[in-house]
């Protein structure tokens, strides 16, 4: 049986539930994800379907030799624990004295930290601050730009089947931004499945958001091919062949040669994305998000400098854009160069190359911030360079 997957409003696919479980035990999924198959008469979470839960201890008659033994045995962990808490105590009071006379030669004030400063202040928000429900807007705005009004603008508006393919695109997008009131999804894939497998139905929207409601993998797989081989001779722009690219080459991640000549043909439909208008510098934190988080990001990690460097030649209108994936790029760079082992493994050319590349990303992200504070991506990614380079202490 295969699961489409939903986590905090992103598809992330359809599996077959021993995936799932081999990715829940692994750690991979947290088992709050939502899972739905044919059948089930609404979503639930992961781990409700695989019924993970914490057994309950069989009962047990205890005679009194083995209550003694079990009293002796707590007396014995209670005074090692003791022992533990009494030369821990011990420990930390050096090692604070020693944090505070390292501080005091640096100029600060011993027994103060300037980040738990900083985090003890009170969180300041008004009337223009950004919400969840102003970030869906947003989202359902870019949903709606991208495939209903492109499909109003280039769709194939003489066939028979045009009026259903309307509706079902924008239930698409209420169903998929989260639209309370929204379409019924067993309805909305009933609708999918009735364009697909249309013979005369060959646009290439359809195809693609038919594919994103599939619950079959193979079927979706199906669909998402289909719509990839109708992109490449349409008059829709390239943010759409884009998505369509990186969503094929999501199924093709077990076809290395696959999966990266559907990359390259992604990355230069992002290209031209961000100069055709189909990508606009409001739309920069969305796509960010995608790259970093989304369903993109596999694309991304597997070509981050190409992506850097097409960002950046987009020109001053995405250059936030460029300077977080930049910093983001550099970040990884810094981990690389050090290496995932512990610290009294890593060489000392590993640590200047983290330290360097760290800096970096720093000023990368810096920049960032500086050109858009409002918008929390560099923010993000700079506390996991605050973590890298704050020293062990």
């Amino acid at each position: 049986m295969n699961y489409r997957v939903h986590f905090r409003g992103e598809d992330l696919g359809v599996f077959p539930l021993p995936e799932l479980l081999r990715r829940r035990r692994a750690g991979a999924l947290t088992g709050q994800e939502l899972v739905w198959c044919e059948g089930m008469a609404d979503w639930q979470t992961l781990d409700s379907v695989l019924g993970f839960s914490a057994p309950a201890p069989a009962r047990q008659r205890l005679n009194r030799w083995l209550i003694a033994g079990i009293v002796a045995a707590a007396l014995l962990v209670l005074g090692g624990l003791a022992v533990f808490v009494y030369a821990a105590r011990v420990f930390i009071q050096g090692a604070t004295t020693a944090a505070q006379v390292a501080l005091a030669k640096q100029g600060a004030v011993p027994g103060t930290s300037p980040g738990a400063d900083f985090a003890a202040r009170p969180i300041v928000y008004g009337t223009n601050s950004t919400t969840q429900a102003d970030l869906s807007k947003e989202e359902k705005a870019f949903g709606q730009r991208q495939f209903a009004d492109a499909y109003d603008e280039f769709g194939p508006h003489n066939e028979p089947w045009d009026a259903d393919a309307r509706f079902f695109i924008r239930s698409w997008i209420d169903s998929d931004f989260g639209q309370k009131g929204g379409t019924n999804l067993p309805a909305l894939r009933d609708l999918a499945s009735k364009l697909a497998q249309n013979p005369s139905c060959n646009d290439p929207v359809v195809l693609q958001l038919a594919a994103m409601a599939s619950v079959d993998y193979f079927e979706a797989m199906h669909r998402h091919q289909r719509a990839f081989d109708a992109f490449a001779n349409s008059k829709y722009r390239a943010y759409l062949k884009f998505y369509s690219a990186v969503h094929l080459a999501n199924y093709e991640r077990d076809q290395p040669q696959r999966a990266q000549f559907l990359d390259a043909i992604a990355v230069e439909m992002f290209k031209q994305a961000l100069g055709d208008a189909s990508l606009r510098p409001e739309d920069q934190p969305l796509m960010a998000e995608r790259l970093l988080n989304g369903w993109a990001a596999g694309l991304f990690s597997r070509n981050e400098q190409r992506i850097v460097k097409t960002t950046e030649d987009a020109g001053p209108g995405f250059q936030w854009m460029a300077l977080v994936l930049e910093g983001e790029y550099e970040k990884d760079q810094a981990w690389r160069a050090r290496g995932s082992g512990w610290a009294n493994t890593v060489t000392s050319t590993g640590w200047q190359g983290f330290s360097a590349d760290l800096a970096q990303a720093r000023t990368s992200l810096s920049n960032a911030w500086n050109l858009h504070p409002e918008w929390p991506q560099a923010a993000g990614i700079m506390v996991t360079v605050a973590m890298g380079d704050s020293g062990g202490e």
